[in-house]
């Protein structure tokens, strides 16, 4: 705003930008209704999240319904009106997640020029069967003392699988399995490793699934991989000498051995250190690397 002398007539909005100023040797007579941002301006508290929704269901409702807030929903799926503070969310069918974003702007609460926009957001887990429990099942278990491979089943409303067990160390490990990243079926293959998985392969493990739902619901079952700890122990068939030449024989120093990890050293007559390799056995045939 310039000029030597400004008036504005009775009836007109006049709205001040932040950073407002009277400059040196002017004068400025405010003579106004002022507008109550603080009861105005949006509620900046996260909204609660939304879970087990069967229903239409009506989300942003610490948002003032007023004309000097704007709030823009994104994205539009499955809201009646994207524009409105209070929009009401109609679930789809089927199971499934999804994150609503909502960003304000208010010229009258300087909303409207920021460098990074205010943004809240709300989560909504949603069902076409709120009442209907979760099941799981394992099947088709195969295994020996190095590896399992097993199908884990569930059903439709189950949308994560968590599997727990204690590693080789005592500490409780769990892998967690969601539909629509790790499985898309009913059905899903899980393999583990006592070498990638750090499973104690001298004594059984048991294995815990928990399958829950969208509804927060839980059903629980076990497996115990058994493993047999005679097995396991002293070496066997370990070579005594090996030509490491490419000459078709005997290049390689192998050894037969039912352990779970092994540390192989070679000194000469003086005890110096000329060779250290360790690692996980993973068959009851292991090569090093020399």
């Amino acid at each position: 705003m310039t000029g030597a002398h400004t008036v504005f007539t009775a009836g007109n909005a006049i709205y001040l930008e932040p950073g407002f100023v009277v400059e040196a040797g002017a004068t400025a007579i405010f003579e106004t209704d002022t507008i109550q941002c603080k009861n105005l301006c949006p509620n900046f508290t996260n909204f609660p999240n939304r879970n087990c929704i069967s229903q239409p269901i009506q989300i942003g409702n610490n948002v003032y319904e007023n004309t000097f807030v704007q709030v823009t929903w994104q994205p539009t799926n499955y809201l009646d009106n994207p524009n409105s503070p209070n929009p009401t969310f109609t679930p789809p069918s089927g199971n499934g997640e999804i994150t609503y974003y909502a960003t304000y702007s208010s010229p009258e609460c300087g909303l409207s020029n920021l460098l990074v926009p205010l943004v809240d957001s709300v989560n909504i887990t949603y069902t076409n069967q709120p009442n209907v429990s979760p099941t799981i099942s394992v099947t088709n278990v195969n295994f020996d003392d190095y590896s399992l491979n097993a199908t884990v089943n569930v059903n439709a409303v189950t949308n994560e699988v968590v599997l727990s067990y204690v590693d080789v160390d005592g500490n409780t490990k769990t892998i967690t399995y969601i539909r629509g990243e790790d499985f898309t079926n009913n059905s899903f293959q899980i393999n583990l490793s006592n070498a990638i998985d750090n499973i104690n392969c001298c004594s059984n493990t048991t294995l815990y699934f928990t399958a829950n739902t969208f509804c927060s619901q839980s059903v629980y079952t076990n497996y115990v991989w058994e493993k047999n700890p005679d097995d396991f122990g002293f070496l066997a068939e370990l070579p005594n000498v090996f030509s490491p030449n490419n000459d078709g024989v005997n290049d390689y120093f192998c050894f037969n051995a039912h352990a779970c990890r092994y540390e192989f050293s070679v000194n000469h007559s003086w005890g110096t250190l000329l060779y250290y390799e360790e690692g996980n056995i993973t068959s009851d045939n292991t090569c090093l690397n020399w």
